[in-house]
């Protein structure tokens, strides 16, 4: 699997310590396992501290949120051109129909 146990640092995903080493507890939201002990337990912050993939999500939401985009950009590009297409057709064929009607009411009088 993906997440079979690897660690990362904590400084790779944004946890610092300010003031020397300080114990901190991750949010629920780090937690992949949420039944994990390590979830509910003080973490201490230092730079060479490592987390357990399989206990945490190592990845911040911001990084995430971009790749997620990255990944998938070609299909927001082509769903954003359709809606455009879309706009323009319905425009075509509203102002086709404008000119059709004016023409029959021209030929009533």
């Amino acid at each position: 699997s993906a997440h079979s146990g690897s660690l990362h640092p904590v400084k790779e995903i944004g946890i610092v310590s300010g003031y020397g080493d300080q114990s901190v507890t991750l949010p629920r939201s780090c937690c992949r396992d949420t039944a994990s002990t390590l979830c509910y337990s003080s973490v201490q912050v230092k730079d060479d501290i490592s987390l357990d993939t399989a206990v945490f999500f190592t990845q911040g939401c911001a990084e995430k949120i971009i790749q997620v985009f990255d990944d998938h950009l070609i299909y927001l590009a082509c769903a954003g051109l359709g809606v455009v297409l879309l706009e323009f057709l319905g425009l075509f064929f509203s102002l086709c129909l404008c000119c059709t009607n004016k023409n029959i009411n021209d030929r009533k009088v």
